[in-house]
């Protein structure tokens, strides 16, 4: 039987099934504070599957050079004689998520949500920062090594890989210059120095690394327009059988289309670089020198 059961001089209030005097079955129970917790109830506690709908989150810390403050949305898991069993999964009004094990504290009128116990917080944003590991009250105490490509892609950036990168990058430039490279046509992969895949992951990395150095460290500003535009050179070279090359123009053509599709590509990553990172030099690379310093330590 459906029933409204108020709490706390009526601070609180819960509208749904009853049984002998108690919250069982389906209902909803709004606290004090305007958190409100729909789902499965039996002999007064939460039981079964069940939803905080606007579960609150706050942080003092900054993020990628922004500060969290405050956020928050709907929680989901399942909970057995009013405690928290499992995973549960948290998706925040600013885009970030949670999937791991909480705790959950509640006197009746207000309820304390934490993370506690292994579990995965992804950020907002581009790249998608992600902190996993084990919780303990909201804090990471035990980091694991993020699954995240973006940030597997920035701890690459190292002196090994740039040395290399370097050189595929100059053999690159040096291909352009003797065939004499001209825009309006595509080309074929034969005429590479090497894979292109390999050619524009070394592109990339450098161009990174560009957007990541410390202020106080020289970068020629002339050296980063060069690597932009053998980027968007290499759009130009698609996976065609022929050796000879292929007019631009040609819009039916099948390798305009890749050539179209790849341009896009490399202007939007060329974008990001430049509009996110170059502003900001210092962050992403001084994070990850951070956290490498603490697992020393």
């Amino acid at each position: 039987m459906k029933k409204t059961l108020f709490f706390n001089n009526k601070s609180a209030k819960y509208l749904g099934d009853v049984k002998d005097g108690l919250m069982h079955g389906k209902g909803t129970y709004t606290y004090k504070d305007g958190s409100i917790f729909k789902g499965s109830w039996e002999k007064g506690v939460m039981h079964g599957k069940g939803t905080f709908t606007n579960a609150f989150y706050f942080s003092d810390k900054s993020i990628d050079g922004k500060y969290v403050g405050a956020d928050g949305g709907p929680l989901t898991g399942i909970f057995k004689k009013g405690k928290p069993q499992g995973i549960f999964k948290w998706k925040m009004k600013s885009g970030r998520s949670y999937v791991g094990r909480i705790s959950v504290y509640s006197d009746g009128e207000r309820i304390d949500i934490a993370f506690n116990g292994r579990g995965k917080l992804k950020h907002p944003g581009r790249g998608g920062y992600v902190q996993e590991g084990v919780w303990k009250n909201s804090e990471l105490v035990k980091q694991e090594k993020s699954k995240s490509p973006y940030i597997t892609f920035v701890s690459s950036i190292n002196k090994k890989n740039l040395k290399n990168d370097v050189n595929y990058y100059e053999a690159f430039a040096k291909k352009i210059k003797k065939m004499r490279f001209n825009e309006v046509f595509i080309y074929s992969l034969k005429d590479l120095p090497h894979k292109k895949d390999r050619i524009k992951l070394a592109l990339k990395r450098l161009l990174m690394f560009a957007a990541t150095k410390e202020e106080n460290e020289k970068w020629d500003p002339n050296l980063v327009t060069r690597l932009e535009q053998c980027f968007k050179i290499l759009a130009n070279f698609q996976a065609t059988k022929k050796t000879k090359r292929v007019f631009i123009n040609d819009v039916e053509s099948k390798y305009f289309k890749l050539y179209v599709k790849e341009s896009k590509a490399f202007k939007d990553y060329i974008e990001f670089c430049s509009e996110k990172y170059f502003k900001y030099p210092d962050k992403m690379m001084r994070k990850i020198r951070e956290e490498k310093n603490e697992k020393k330590n």
